[in-house]
């Protein structure tokens, strides 16, 4: 058995955020037994996959700064209106990470629905 290491320096902030195996194995597209390699440090991500874990990574970190204590691991995959009934984790698989980065550093068009009290 191979020595277990930290994952690499690129899924840090996917560990942060709270995502599991099996929901980075379906945004990215791989197996679960895979991502959890992955995150136990066993294995590194490569090629095209390896692009798409650093964008996932930067939305997180973006996220994380924009919504401290934010539920980024249900708000990756949930359809959202702002855009376009699209999740997150559609938009950066879709190659438009620079985009949502931009749309969760200017919060107002992406923040949580808050409970306004009826007058």
């Amino acid at each position: 058995m191979s020595p277990v290491v930290a994952p690499s320096k690129e899924l840090k902030p996917i560990v942060e955020a709270g995502i599991a195996p099996d929901q980075l194995a379906r945004i990215v597209g791989r197996s679960e037994r895979t991502a959890r390699r992955w995150l136990a440090g066993e294995t590194e991500p490569r090629g095209a996959v390896r692009r798409q874990l650093a964008e996932l990574s930067a939305v997180l970190e973006e996220y994380s700064k924009a919504f401290p204590g934010g539920n980024a691991s249900s708000w990756i995959e949930r359809p959202n209106p702002e855009l376009d009934f699209q999740s997150a984790a559609e938009l950066i698989a879709e190659g438009r990470a620079r985009e949502l980065v931009w749309l969760v550093e200017h919060p107002p068009l992406l923040a949580p629905p808050r409970h306004t009290p009826l007058r």
